[in-house]
Parts: structure tokens; sequence; C-alpha cells
């Protein structure tokens, strides 16, 4: 498990792995009802287990997997229970 450090619009996918963590806004609800959507600076999709019940609130994550396209990334994580 690792940090990641964003600063303005440097985070892409290229740089998320499965184990790092981050802060996000929830910007959307996801698909399920228990999860929350939000995007990255490079358009990747970020859908966050857990996260339904936090739109709009800035949360911490742990990235679960990552699916990389040749559309972008499509990439899972779970809200960091402190």
């Amino acid at each position: 498990m690792y940090n990641l450090l964003i600063r303005g619009n440097t985070v892409d996918a290229e740089s998320i792995q499965p184990g790092c963590e981050l802060n996000v806004r929830v910007d959307k609800p996801g698909v399920e009802s228990s999860q929350g959507v939000t995007f990255l600076p490079d358009g990747s999709m970020v859908v966050i287990e857990g996260g339904g019940d936090s739109i709009g609130r800035e949360v911490r994550i742990r990235v679960r997997r990552v699916l990389r396209t040749s559309a972008g990334a499509l990439i899972y994580a779970d809200l960091c229970h402190e």
C-alpha cells in the first residue's frame, strides 16, 4: 500500500496501481446504490464501493483493481475506514 499525492491535474490512470490510496470527491451515484463514481483528470472512471452515501464529499479510497483499455482506465476502489 502506498499513498498517491494529487497535485493539480497531474494524476492519471498510468500512475495508479492496486493498493494505492488517494483522496477523491465522489461526483455521482454508481450503478449499484452502494457505489459512488468520480473521474480522474485524464477522464478515467473510478467506481467506489461503499461511496454511495458520500456523493459530493471528499473521501479516502484504496484502489482494488485497474482495468486498462484503449479508451482509458476503469478503476475499482473501496472506501478507507480509518
